[in-house]
């Protein structure tokens, strides 16, 4: 029988840095091609409504939650730093949802322009997540938080991150399929078994089936 891991709240950080990661560089790869097929618009919208939708999310979350419980841990962390780097990528997340709401979303320019800021929120991202791994990491997790506040942590930020990153039917299949299977296992285990088992897979198919191109297996 193996034993189980103890919970920590720096691991589930890594695993939602995975999937934003993974989703900007896959979003800015679609947009440096010749050309985006027709039939793939739709899921390609789709894929970064979710994306912008988590990373809002996420973010909230930690400048709600996070950092004010990390920060009585360990009082002289660069959380202020991190903060900052939440509000620069504002305003770009904001840019990112008038394209989504444009009509003329789809032509040259404008898509040259989305580009320019997936490249622009990617460098900030990129440079933020390094610093907040060596302050939130899992070895930081184990070292200031006992056990049970790893796992009230952990509740904390996924109930807030499932009331804010919505809808439900497009977001979490979104993080399921933007992990590699054995983290998408470890990730399920955070959900209910009935919307692993038949919501995303059944109930919900037909809304996030356009995005499969962009998602792993």
């Amino acid at each position: 029988m193996s034993e189980q891991m103890p919970p920590n709240v720096g691991e589930d950080i890594l695993r939602i840095h995975r999937v934003l990661t993974r989703s900007l560089t896959v979003s800015i790869q679609f947009l440096q091609q010749a050309e985006q097929p027709d039939n793939l618009h739709h899921g390609f919208t789709l894929y970064l409504r979710a994306l912008s939708a988590l990373l809002h999310a996420h973010h909230l979350g930690e400048d709600e939650i996070g950092f004010p419980f990390w920060r009585t841990k360990s009082p002289f962390a660069p959380l202020n730093n991190l903060i900052r780097d939440h509000l620069r990528m504002m305003p770009l997340l904001e840019k990112i949802e008038i394209w989504l709401n444009s009509e003329s979303g789809w032509e040259a320019p404008h898509l040259r322009r989305l580009q320019g800021i997936l490249e622009e929120l990617n460098a900030i991202w990129l440079w933020h997540i390094q610093l907040e791994e060596s302050v939130m990491g899992p070895e930081k997790a184990d070292a200031l938080l006992t056990p049970a506040e790893n796992q009230q942590l952990a509740r904390q930020l996924a109930t807030h991150g499932q009331e804010h990153a919505q809808p439900d039917a497009l977001v979490l299949p979104f993080i399921l399929y933007n992990l590699p299977v054995e983290d998408r296992a470890v990730m399920a285990q955070i959900f209910p078994p009935l919307v692993t088992r038949q919501l995303v897979p059944v109930e919900w198919k037909p809304v996030w089936e356009p995005m499969k191109p962009f998602l792993l297996e």
